[in-house]
């Protein structure tokens, strides 16, 4: 699968798949662009809304799994603080999990699953992701050493 070093290819690939595995949740990697992330490979409902957006990487629920460099798992929904700087389709959540991208100790963004309804992201899920932001992260390396 990651044997196309077009990043946006690849990416988009990842969020494909990963929704394949998970098709109950959107599927998003947020990659980060100095102070910002953008929505680069969106997968599910709200992918037409969210490609290309940006977000602000220091504030909100993303900002916390950038710097902590720990997944995240939320059900029901996101308080106001998690909220911050976040888009619309994916405020709205009642489950949610963000799992850091990164090589080696340098964070690359953020790969995030939520879902509308009230359906329980569970730890199953959460491996799943874990493997797919590993995927994710080696492909930016790669794509990012051949340009």
């Amino acid at each position: 699968m990651l044997e196309n070093l077009d990043l946006d290819v690849v990416l988009q690939q990842v969020v494909r798949e990963l929704s394949r595995l998970i098709a109950k949740a959107d599927i998003s990697i947020l990659l980060l662009d100095g102070g910002q992330l953008v929505f680069a490979a969106v997968c599910g409902r709200s992918a037409s809304a969210l490609k290309d957006s940006r977000i602000p990487a220091d504030c909100g629920i993303m900002a916390e799994v950038l710097q902590n460099r720990v997944p995240v798992r939320i059900t029901g929904g996101l308080d106001k603080s998690q909220r911050d700087g976040l888009p619309v389709q994916v405020q709205s959540a009642q489950s949610l999990i963000a799992i850091p991208l990164q090589s080696q100790d340098y964070p690359l963004g953020v790969l995030a699953a939520f879902t509308a309804a009230p359906q329980d992201l569970a730890g199953v899920e959460l491996e799943v992701l874990e493997i797919g932001a590993r995927w994710a992260a080696i492909a930016i390396s790669n794509a990012r050493q051949q340009q």
